[in-house]
């Protein structure tokens, strides 16, 4: 697991995308340790925003801390990508009808927060995967 997360952190995007396959074999938790662990050993911004798409795509609700972190980047791409995740993640813990959801509220919270941010990026992102949550997950936080 550890060479296919590498690779795909450096990878271009077409090649990526395949090994993000991969990576669905693997427990989301693990998946989600290790593109945290390399967010956090890397200045390179490419690598950060590739492990926070990931986290996304494959980290299901163990990456949701790490997510939370990221939606505080000053890296416009970074919080960008974090709004997008987010959205994810929550959305995809709702519909398989986890009940834990402190993971809904935390997401709803962080994204509204990003819905206001000075990127436009960032806040159109954040209102797109805002969309995702129904009314009835509970009251919006802000």
């Amino acid at each position: 697991m550890d060479h296919l997360v590498r690779r795909m952190l450096i990878a271009d995007r077409d090649e990526a995308q395949p090994l993000v396959e991969h990576l669905r074999a693997y427990h989301p938790a693990g998946v989600a340790a290790r593109l945290e662990a390399a967010f956090n050993a890397s200045d390179d911004v490419r690598v950060r925003s590739r492990a926070v798409w990931a986290a996304g795509e494959l980290g299901g609700e163990a990456a949701l801390a790490f997510l939370v972190r990221c939606a505080q980047s000053e890296t416009v791409n970074v919080r960008r990508l974090a709004a997008s995740a987010l959205g994810k993640v929550a959305a995809s813990a709702r519909l398989a009808g986890i009940a834990r959801q402190e993971a809904i509220v935390a997401a709803r919270r962080v994204l509204t927060a990003l819905a206001g941010d000075a990127a436009p990026q960032v806040a159109q992102y954040a209102r797109k995967s805002l969309q995702q949550f129904p009314a009835a997950d509970g009251p919006e936080e802000a």
